[in-house]
Parts: structure tokens; sequence; C-alpha cells
């Protein structure tokens, strides 16, 4: 009899300290399907839990077998406590990748979502044959693959001639330079 009260005892114990529910991660919004390199990215998600937790939360980036965390923090959770959570960041990487984030044993991966090193440059010369000391004027757009504007610097490069950081505002450039005295005939067309 006192076996099997001490068994019981220790039954009820168990049942009381050991938790029968997890955590629940959601997140609060879609990954659009196609960043640029260097956009800021949105993560934004709840974690419900079932009893008192505290473990770390931890938002990574998973592109093209490389994994990078993005933020990583120790946070208490009360029993059938709703916690929100919203991070930026900027895309480090080109790549197929997915968004990770871990509490506790529980972890939940978000949609696919592509990452682009890729931009359309666009330009217009003032003439098409140049010979030395002749103004070249050139401008242009530049456009990120995800169709939004490019801010940023480009360079301009002409072996012999010219190299130049342009810089590139709401996705426009503007740059002239005069093509140098002893330039080589064969470089004289752009």
């Amino acid at each position: 009899m006192k076996v099997s009260l001490f068994l019981l005892s220790i039954l009820i114990l168990i049942l009381f300290f050991v938790p029968f529910g997890s955590a629940v991660i959601i997140f609060q919004n879609n990954f659009d399907n196609l960043y640029n390199v260097g956009d800021k990215m949105k993560v934004n998600f709840t974690i419900e839990n079932n009893f008192a937790l505290a473990d770390y939360v931890e938002v990574s980036l998973g592109c093209s077998n490389q994994t990078f965390i993005v933020n990583k923090n120790y946070y208490e959770i009360g029993s059938n406590e709703k916690r929100y959570f919203f991070f930026e960041f900027p895309a480090p990487i080109n790549g197929e990748c997915v968004c990770n984030v871990k509490f506790g044993d529980e972890k939940e991966t978000s949609n696919k979502f592509k990452i682009s090193n890729e931009i359309l440059i666009n330009y217009n010369l003032n003439d098409k044959f140049f010979s030395s000391l002749d103004l070249v004027r050139i401008n242009g757009s530049v456009i990120k693959e995800n169709k939004q504007m490019f801010n940023g610097g480009i360079l301009i490069s002409i072996p012999g001639i010219i190299e130049k950081t342009v810089e590139v505002t709401n996705g426009s450039f503007y740059s002239e330079f005069l093509i140098p005295e002893k330039a080589n005939p064969y470089s004289n067309n752009l």
C-alpha cells in the first residue's frame, strides 16, 4: 500500500512538472518572393506558450547551405503567454533562402524566397564615337532584380580611359569625364 501511494505521488509530481504542451511559433508576415542583397528584411512572429519557459529565441537566415544568426536573445515566456517579436536586418548574401525561428525545442521555417545580387543598368552617352579630349557624358538608371530602384555606387571602368565610382540615387546616375589626350585609338569607340 505504501509503495503504491509512493508511486502515485511520484506520478502526480511528474504530471505536475512535465509539460504536455509546447511553444507555438507563428510568422505574422509573408516574405516577398524576391529580395536583393542589402534590402531590408522584416521578420514578424509570435510565440505562444502553454507553460512557462525561459530559453533563447534565435532568428536565423538559411541561404544556399549557409546559416546567418540574425538575432539571439534570452526570453522568459510565461504560461499561456503570447509574445510578439519584430526584427529588421539587411539581406546578407544571394541565394535561395528561408528564415528560421527557434525557441526551446520548437522551430518554425518560413516559405522559401530568393535573395539576388542582380541589377539592370541602362545608360546613354552623348555620342557614339569619341576622340582624345572629348567630353563624355553618361547618364542612366540602375534597377534591382526585384524592380526597386538601386541606391549606392557603381563603377564606371573603361581600360586606359577612366575608372570612377558614380553615386546612384533613386535609381539614377550622371557623370562626365574627358577622354585622355593619349588614349589608345581602339579605345575611342565606347
